[in-house]
């Protein structure tokens, strides 16, 4: 078992390094504003100038095994540029902690309530991709309606922030589901439960969504380029 898991992870990493990076052209363009040549890159990334060119221009994108060591000097500058901040209360003490996670967005869902007059957010369900197979998930709540929209993002408490893989994102969407649908007959009870856990107090008050989130949290996944084991695919013959 532990040799396939090894498999398993060896192989993911391996389409990680091939997948395409989509930001080739601000990291070749670092590298350009930095002194670099097109001729020195090329010869770094062990490829052809001409290839170069095109990273540049943005009409072909590296793959991260290519790009490798220009990550490496220049990536924490791309990082830099792509972070959210975040704010709880800690639990023990009641202070405000704030929480800065670098990583591209990719997943955003606002949770709520549709009446007859309008949509009432609840929560927002928020994963970062932070390289590789590293993935940092929020769930947050809201906590108040701000009427000045430069005070929106105060008005969302972090309930739940983790670093993770993949797989693991995966696992947690698709037992939320699987909860979801466990508890539904006894929701309003559970709710009247002040005490209950976050995931099951969300899971219970918008069981739609908990059930909808294997599917969403996949098709995000896909359309930025991840590798998802559990997809069959009908691949077009082009």
């Amino acid at each position: 078992m532990e040799n396939k898991q090894t498999e398993k992870t060896e192989t993911q990493s391996a389409k990680t390094k091939k997948k395409p990076f989509k930001q080739t052209r601000e990291l070749v363009r670092l590298a350009l504003n930095n002194g670099w040549t097109q001729t020195e890159i090329a010869k770094t990334c062990r490829t052809q100038q001409s290839v170069v060119s095109a990273w540049s221009k943005g009409e072909k994108l590296g793959t991260e095994q290519q790009l490798k060591p220009l990550l490496d000097l220049f990536g924490y500058k791309l990082r830099r540029n792509t972070f959210k901040l975040y704010w709880r209360k800690n639990k023990e003490t009641s202070e405000t902690e704030f929480i800065k996670v670098e990583g591209k967005i990719i997943f955003s869902l606002i949770i709520g309530q549709q009446d007859y007059k309008k949509f009432t957010p609840k929560y927002k369900f928020v994963i970062h991709h932070q390289g590789s197979e590293q993935i940092h998930i929020v769930l947050k709540r809201k906590i108040r309606d701000n009427h000045d929209r430069s005070l929106e993002p105060t008005a969302w408490e972090t309930v739940f922030n983790c670093s993770t893989g993949v797989s693991n994102v995966l696992g947690l969407c698709d037992e939320l589901s699987s909860e979801s649908i466990k508890y539904f007959n006894d929701r309003y009870e559970i709710l009247r439960n002040d005490k209950c856990d976050y995931w099951i107090k969300f899971i219970c008050e918008f069981p739609e969504y908990a059930q909808s989130l294997p599917f969403l949290i996949r098709q995000a996944l896909l359309n930025h380029g991840f590798s998802v084991n559990d997809i069959i695919e009908y691949q077009a013959s082009w």
